[in-house]
């Protein structure tokens, strides 16, 4: 995952990059009064919701500070979903790690962005998400900040 990295084309979604606005994602206004650190969640309606083979229920973006920093992609209950799924990030991103060799769990870390994966072998759902690593350090450093200035309230 070196390099620019986001979300490639999920169906007819057009492509974001980590950072982008979000100006094509409904009901998301780039700095819009309200909006805070915390990061807006924001999903688009009528797409063609597939990754691969898989078939996708929900994509969700995710803005911190007015950019784009994460995404959400939930597949459909289906017995196929698992290896579609699985499959379509493994032609994208490799082979990935799998932490537990008895569930369908996959990390993909890398400079610029990091996947994970995790498909249920009872319900065959999955849910992904994939993060820029850069916002992730800074929502890290933005929650270690305010806790140190909730700290001296006490």
């Amino acid at each position: 995952m070196d390099g620019e990295c986001g979300l490639g084309s999920v169906g007819d979604q057009l492509a974001l990059v980590f950072g982008d606005r979000g100006q094509n994602v409904n009901g998301h206004r780039p700095g819009a009064a309200g909006e805070d650190r915390r990061g807006a969640r924001r999903q688009r309606k009528g797409d063609t919701m597939t990754l691969g083979g898989a078939t996708l229920t929900h994509v969700l973006y995710r803005f911190y500070n007015g950019g784009f920093s994460r995404a959400y992609l939930i597949s459909i209950k289906r017995p196929d979903q698992p290896a579609a799924m699985i499959a379509a990030l493994k032609a994208q991103y490799g082979a990935g790690a799998k932490p537990n060799q008895f569930m369908d769990d996959y990390l993909w870390n890398g400079p610029v962005g990091s996947v994970y994966l995790s498909c249920s072998s009872v319900t065959h759902e999955c849910s992904s998400f994939i993060a820029s690593t850069a916002v992730l350090k800074q929502e890290e450093a933005d929650k270690a900040a305010a806790a140190a200035r909730g700290k001296k309230d006490f």
